[in-house]
């Protein structure tokens, strides 16, 4: 997933501040990405073989700090299968770009 959107957050000015690697969890990994304006987090969960992206809502007035999902998610299927499901990835590179644009 993140080499799909590696030119969407060169764009924005996103760089890769953190990544947590569990290859003893079925693969299963995050990484988060901030341009100081907006962070993202994408997560892939090895187990279930499916990755999802995610925004993080500052604190206001006191309330929770909180990671929000975007309504979009691919699969172990979407990348592997053939042809890969190029309408379901394309869809989820722009709804990432609307967010980090």
């Amino acid at each position: 997933m993140k080499d799909l959107l590696k030119p969407i957050f060169q764009k924005s000015g996103h760089k890769e501040v953190l990544e947590e690697l569990h290859p003893n969890a079925f693969g299963s990994a995050y990484s988060v990405f901030d341009n100081e304006q907006c962070k993202i987090r994408l997560v892939w969960d090895g187990k279930d073989g499916w990755g999802y992206a995610q925004t993080f809502n500052q604190t206001t007035r006191g309330k929770l700090q909180e990671w929000k999902d975007i309504p979009y998610f691919l699969t172990e299927g979407d990348f592997e299968g053939v042809p890969q499901n190029q309408e379901k990835i394309k869809a989820f590179c722009a709804e990432v770009e609307k967010i980090v644009s």
